[in-house]
């Protein structure tokens, strides 16, 4: 996953609430039902906006793709901004100049990223409610950090131009997908991890979780896929696994980074022991949650066993963690 703001988050809240564009922002949002969780989020200072929820994700059985649009520019409102432009104009262009990778080579990282571009949400759950269709852009890393790493005032005024010009608060933004994965124990306990001072959104508490992986043909891109890769390279999972066996509880983002992730739970066979020893490649340790409570106490205190000092929990983990309330710890 991306690195997080280089301020604390507390601090970077603080400023948006003290932003004379973030009032703006929520005034024009007011009766967009469509933006509604956002408007929510801003409003009432939340770190997170869960987009898809657990009570409306239960029923998928399936996730499919097509082509959406990528980022608008900004200054450049009447460019096109849909699949195939962006990504012969834009990404195309910049794999050429060696301004990102494709993966292609030895050594090199795949730099271009999936875009959530749907801004209907009403569009995104079929008819009988079995099928998630999300609509996917192009997009790039640079991008992605770009955005992230804004100062918040700025984001907003950013949104804001996006709503009034575009219909679409995030109309200039990466709004870069990734995927989380909650991995459940033989005696039903959730594993969090805290993430290394070497990798990205270092120190915060998340559970599996990567970018999702591009592919020019979207009919290729597959968020399930990208699940079972995180697990065997995150906690070293060992084998392929059926999609069916990973429940989707929904979709998170970030309210001002414009990030979202796909949220999925999945039944292991592992031993609560098996996270207590061995080295992982992008965590420093992994904390067990073995019940409602526990859960609760770090979504509302940031209080974990083992933890002395309260800790940051990553946006798309809170709703994993609200999931596991909602369905797995339910009484």
């Amino acid at each position: 996953m991306p690195s997080h703001q280089t301020m604390p988050e507390a601090v970077f809240f603080e400023q948006c609430d003290d932003s004379k564009y973030c009032k703006e922002l929520v005034d024009a949002l007011t009766g967009l039902s469509d933006w509604q969780p956002l408007r929510d989020s801003l409003s009432q200072g939340r770190q997170f906006v869960h987009w898809i929820t657990s009570d409306r994700a239960a029923g998928f059985s399936q996730i499919i793709c097509q082509e959406g649009h990528g980022a608008h520019q900004p200054h450049q409102n009447d460019s096109a901004a849909d699949f195939q432009t962006v990504l012969e104009k834009v990404i195309n262009p910049m794999i050429r100049k060696g301004e990102i990778d494709d993966g292609s080579r030895p050594g090199t990282f795949d730099d271009r990223k999936v875009r959530w571009s749907d801004t209907t949400l009403k569009t995104c759950i079929t008819n009988d409610s079995t099928t998630l269709r999300l609509s996917i852009g192009p997009t790039s890393y640079p991008h992605c950090q770009n955005d992230i790493h804004r100062n918040p005032d700025e984001a907003l005024k950013l949104m804001l131009s996006g709503l009034q010009l575009h219909n679409d608060p995030y109309a200039y933004f990466a709004r870069g997908m990734g995927v989380v994965v909650i991995p459940l124990t033989r005696s039903g306990h959730a594993f969090i991890g805290k993430r290394a001072n070497s990798t990205d959104y270092s120190n915060f508490l998340c559970f599996v979780s990567g970018w999702a992986t591009f592919s020019p043909t979207i009919k290729e891109i597959d968020f399930y896929r990208d699940g079972e890769r995180e697990l065997q390279e995150e906690i070293l999972l060992v084998g392929p696994i059926q999609k069916e066996t990973l429940r989707c509880a929904g979709l998170s983002g970030h309210p001002i980074t414009g990030e979202a992730d796909l949220v999925f739970v999945m039944q292991t066979d592992l031993s609560d022991d098996y996270f207590d020893t061995g080295k992982w490649p992008e965590h420093a340790c992994w904390y067990g949650i073995r019940s409602r409570t526990e859960a609760q106490q770090l979504l509302e205190n940031g209080i974990i066993e083992g933890i002395q000092d309260e800790s940051s929990v990553m946006f798309s983990s809170r709703l994993g963690l609200e999931f596991l309330i909602r369905t797995h710890w339910s009484s």
